[in-house]
């Protein structure tokens, strides 16, 4: 029994034009568990990519994503995976090589066709995302970041350090901060200028939002303001002005928290920065937990999602405590903070 072809093997005979039709299925299998697995991590990051629930969706979204790939000019060649390849197959390579290239090609396609759909399923929203990008292009101290999970701003404040640590927003302080700062008639250009005033008076840290959560905000708000029947919006929402202050009185306490292990516990030696920061961040996404009142996981977990090679043995013997300690001061200024809530 003939021993089955790599990957190499099939993208060489393609390129060169030697690929039997059952040689060219399986390359193409290869590619559709490839699209696959990249649409079901875009969705598990929260991207909306099925219009349905079904799996057999999967398949068929896959297939329409990589269809182009095996488009064949006249002379019957796949001119896209040649041209792809060309100067990959002229230098050394492995099965690993030519595995990496293949998810970096079908990975392309696949963001490709999304923005086609999202362009033909809502055709508002591809304009606010469009014009967010370029009002943002024009901000000197605004970058854009894109990875396989989306694009992000990136927003430096005046005067920040630039290696202060990366603030990211959620979703429900955007929407907090976007709703104090939205007028009926504002352009996309005067909204984004409004939003960064404002991050800019809290934050001195650089600051990282979800491009598609704005979006998705900016599109809702306006469709509010269409709703309402005097179409005025004289003053923010008081539930945002709450939220605001919220978000504020949590960014003071994780202040003070950092303050505390810098003061005692870094500079006596008793926790390198590393480890400060790894409780620092377990500490904010427990404070997130406890204000949107979901149900606390176990603390370790908190800890163990930054600092990775934490066993729980270590756990218990070196940090336990102190982390303990440190989530019973910060519920305490959480007390202090907000008597009316608690």
């Amino acid at each position: 029994m003939d021993r089955p072809e790599s990957i190499a093997e099939l993208v060489v005979k393609i390129c060169h034009q030697r690929a039997e039709k059952n040689e060219t299925e399986t390359f193409a299998k290869a590619c559709m568990v490839h699209a696959i697995a990249f649409l079901q991590m875009l969705e598990k990051t929260g991207r909306l990519v099925r219009e349905s629930n079904r799996n057999e969706e999967w398949q068929m979204l896959a297939a329409d994503c990589i269809a182009d790939l095996f488009r064949r000019d006249r002379q019957g060649r796949f001119i896209q995976i040649q041209r792809f390849f060309k100067n990959i197959l002229e230098t050394a390579y492995d099965d690993n090589d030519i595995n990496f290239f293949l998810r970096k090609l079908v990975c392309h396609k696949v963001r490709q066709h999304l923005i086609i759909l999202f362009r033909q399923r809502d055709p508002v929203g591809a304009k606010i995302w469009r014009n967010l990008v370029l009002a943002f292009q024009s901000e000197q101290n605004v970058s854009i970041r894109k990875d396989l999970t989306g694009q992000y701003l990136i927003i430096q404040p005046a005067g920040c350090a630039q290696e202060a640590s990366v603030v990211s927003i959620n979703y429900f302080e955007l929407e907090a901060r976007l709703s104090a700062v939205f007028r009926t008639g504002y352009t996309i250009k005067q909204l984004s200028s409004s939003l960064l005033a404002s991050l800019a008076e809290v934050y001195t840290q650089p600051i990282e939002v979800n491009l598609s959560h704005l979006t998705t905000l900016i599109k809702q708000f306006r469709k509010q303001a269409q709703r309402n029947q005097d179409n005025k919006m004289a003053a923010p929402p008081t539930k945002a002005m709450e939220q605001i202050e919220l978000y504020d009185r949590k960014r003071d306490i994780l202040n003070e928290l950092r303050n505390r292990l810098e003061d005692g516990y870094i500079r006596t030696g008793k926790l390198t920065p590393q480890q400060a920061t790894y409780i620092h961040l377990a500490l904010a996404d427990l404070l997130d937990d406890i204000l949107l009142c979901e149900k606390p996981e176990k603390n370790y977990i908190y800890l163990k999602k930054y600092w990775s090679d934490l066993s729980r043995e270590e756990y218990l013997r070196t940090v336990h405590t102190l982390f303990e300690y440190l989530i019973l001061q910060m519920k305490q200024m959480i007390r202090l903070e907000y008597k009316k809530i608690f």
